[in-house]
């Protein structure tokens, strides 16, 4: 297959984008087998698109386009990985790398907190207050210039006491970049007093 210009590229963007199933991914050490659900840019008529859009499928992460027609990240296994790593090592200064300047983050049933900065504020002391988290994905979906995920939450307390939840993150994108991050958690234990004998 030959290489595409830019302006090709951009040009198959404008196309038909179906849901298809992606086949599972194999289970490793520390997570089960699960599936990411994906969606592949599907182009008709020509074959030489055809085979454009099978390659598409290959890769581990897609291309789409946000609301501007800017090009948008549609995350693939190593993105959910980096991020999810980042914010278990409570790596502030770096969760924020992930967001656009102007990136609304919504932590549960707390307010919306707009900007970087003062989403790394608020994330930093979510993680002081806390000794540790450990993230497992279960599930993943991707979209026009967003995504959704599931898993279960473990945090550590600062009284050594385990206690776990389930969540779900939904995000849109803006170019490479999270442009609103929501969390849909019920985490309102993890502060009251642990039951330890």
């Amino acid at each position: 297959m030959r290489p595409r210009t830019p302006a090709a590229l951009q040009k198959m963007r404008g196309i038909l984008r179906l849901p298809i199933l992606v086949p599972p991914v194999p289970a490793r050490d520390d997570q089960p087998a699960g599936e990411f659900g994906a969606y592949i840019i599907l182009v008709l008529l020509s074959s030489d698109r055809t085979a454009y859009a099978l390659l598409m499928l290959r890769k581990d992460e897609m291309e789409t386009t946000d609301a501007a027609g800017a090009v948008a990240l549609v995350p693939g296994r190593d993105w959910w990985e980096r991020l999810f790593a980042t914010v278990d090592s409570g790596d502030a200064s770096g969760f924020v790398k992930f967001l656009t300047r102007d990136a609304q983050f919504r932590f549960g049933n707390a307010p919306v907190i707009v900007g970087e900065t003062a989403i790394g504020v608020a994330v930093a002391g979510f993680f002081a207050a806390i000794t540790s988290s450990r993230h497992r994905l279960l599930r993943t979906w991707n979209g026009a210039a967003s995504a959704a995920c599931e898993g279960e939450v473990t945090y550590t307390r600062h009284d050594g006491s385990v206690v776990s939840f389930p969540f779900a993150n939904a995000f849109e994108f803006r170019g490479q970049k999270i442009a609103a991050y929501r969390i849909y958690i019920d985490n309102s234990s993890l502060f009251a007093p642990s039951a330890q004998p």
